[in-house]
């Protein structure tokens, strides 16, 4: 199989795909191990975990990954075919996706190469009444794409979205666009990352399966397993890991991210330090760094 049909495979539609059709393992080496975790507010204010065990993590690979040498012969721009996404009745049902897209501006600030982008992504509330919040990166900032989630699942106009603790990327089950990403390993800071390494193992969403049963998290609580799921931990309120991720866009171009936020800027501090949040604290205020690399 060459290069340019794995990634018309994998990148776009894999995710319904097996892995022996993809001809790919999770167990070989480089493989990327996506940990996904969800919360829901308490009666308190803050967020608590569901889970009947206090777990919060899985550990697994996609059948959409795909590695730097299959998109050597295009360059590195990966093929994008416009392919509407499976399960798109269960993810209506299942993620509570609306039609009226979300009225939430996002604020970019300079921050070094890149911006510090921050949404309220509270989605109206635990049981959600509004859309995600859907966005593309560009030269300006995270800009904001006008769309509800029922027709963002035909777009391939925006690059990700975000409600409450869930994240999202345009690709695989999501999305008809192939928006791929990667938990960048080691621990090196933000600042440090001036490339995505070429080893790197890039992910489609897969977060349903072959039968449109909806792939969870730990929670407990059906949070759909993404990509970017391990942004955050839990101790009676949702603490930033810190980690840092590739993006790789549509277009070729490269992404560093990290999320330093699910609550307003005091309270995640207070959060992260004590394991705890004042009273009353409402989640949702997503507040992300990225920098697109050259």
């Amino acid at each position: 199989m060459t290069p340019r049909e794995f990634l018309h495979q994998c990148a776009v539609t894999a995710a319904m795909l097996t892995l022996a059709a993809c001809g790919n393992s999770t167990t070989g080496s480089g493989s990327v191990a996506v940990t996904d975790a969800a919360a829901h507010d308490s009666s308190s204010g803050g967020d608590s975990l569901s889970g009947t065990d206090g777990s919060i993590a899985q550990d697994g690979a996609g059948a959409g990954d795909v590695t730097a040498a299959d998109l050597s012969d295009s360059g590195g721009s990966q093929i994008c075919a416009p392919t509407a996404p499976l399960c798109s009745d269960e993810q209506i049902n299942d993620l509570s996706l609306f039609k009226k897209a979300s009225s939430h501006p996002i604020t970019n600030t300079a921050d070094g190469s890149g911006f510090l982008s921050e949404v309220n992504s509270s989605g109206g509330g635990m049981q959600p009444t509004e859309s995600f919040v859907y966005a593309k990166f560009t030269d300006q900032g995270l800009q904001v794409v006008a769309i509800g989630d029922q027709g963002a699942l035909d777009s391939q106009d925006w690059d990700i979205a975000m409600r409450r603790y869930v994240i999202r990327l345009n690709s695989g089950v999501s999305g008809p666009s192939c928006v791929l990403g990667t938990a960048l390993k080691g621990s090196t800071a933000y600042e440090d990352w001036s490339a995505i390494p070429d080893t790197a193992v890039w992910a489609s969403e897969t977060y349903y399966d072959a039968s449109c049963k909806l792939v969870a998290d730990d929670s407990g609580i059906g949070a759909p397993k993404t990509v970017l799921g391990t942004f955050w931990k839990y101790q009676n309120c949702v603490q930033m890991t810190g980690k840092v991720y590739g993006v790789l866009l549509a277009d070729g171009r490269k992404v560093k991210l990290t999320v330093t936020g699910y609550y307003p800027t005091a309270a995640q501090a207070t959060c992260d330090n004590t394991g705890n949040v004042p009273a009353g604290t409402a989640g949702g205020s997503l507040a992300m760094r990225w920098a697109i690399l050259p």
